[in-house]
């Protein structure tokens, strides 16, 4: 398992790092209980496996494509990676594909900045997910709506492990004036009870 675990990693760094680490470190991070060709056999054995297919789009990929598509602000960036990276953690989200994911994190973004904006009286509640959102991203609305209800219901809430540490790294991240104080913010709500999450 360590073996697989530290090649994995080297694998990982060859593909993300700009200087990943060498065989070598490989080596010496596991106090040398696998010689360097252990190494290079189970990364081989490892991309054999997987048919060279490292690559796989994340929620990150298409939340960037959504936000450079309707020229976000950068509250309504940092508020959408707020949601999404507060998320990450919650094992039931990985029931929303990452496209879906990201979508869903958007949509619930919006609302928050539309609650932030009260239209007048006067003028009809804006939608806030556009034609052009449903075309990009292939969902309505209503295929949005459980996704980023739950989205919105683990923000709120706060995680602790079994162990009974708090995970607050990504509420502390988004505390601070860089982003705009965007985890200070209320969250909205979308209207499906508690019921009709995952």
């Amino acid at each position: 398992l360590q073996l697989v675990g530290v090649t994995s990693l080297f694998i990982a760094c060859k593909f993300e790092e700009i200087y990943p680490p060498e065989v070598r470190d490989c080596v010496y991070i596991t106090d040398h209980a696998y010689p360097r060709e252990k190494v290079l056999e189970m990364e081989h054995k490892i991309l054999k496996t997987l048919n060279y297919q490292i690559c796989v789009p994340t929620g990150y990929h298409f939340m960037v494509r959504y936000l450079n598509y309707i020229n976000a602000s950068c509250h309504l960036r940092n508020l959408s990676f707020y949601y999404a990276e507060r998320n990450l953690q919650e094992y039931d989200m990985l029931n929303c594909l990452p496209h879906k994911f990201a979508a869903g994190a958007l949509y619930a973004a919006l609302h928050q900045v539309q609650m932030g904006h009260p239209q007048p009286r006067t003028t009809p509640t804006r939608n806030v997910w556009t034609i052009e959102l449903t075309e990009l991203t292939g969902f309505t609305e209503g295929d949005l709506l459980v996704c980023a209800s739950g989205i919105l219901k683990h923000v709120q809430e706060e995680t602790i492990t079994a162990s009974k540490r708090q995970l607050i790294a990504t509420k502390k991240k988004y505390s601070v004036e860089k982003y705009f104080n965007i985890s200070a913010l209320p969250v909205p709500r979308l209207g499906l009870s508690t019921m009709d999450y995952f």
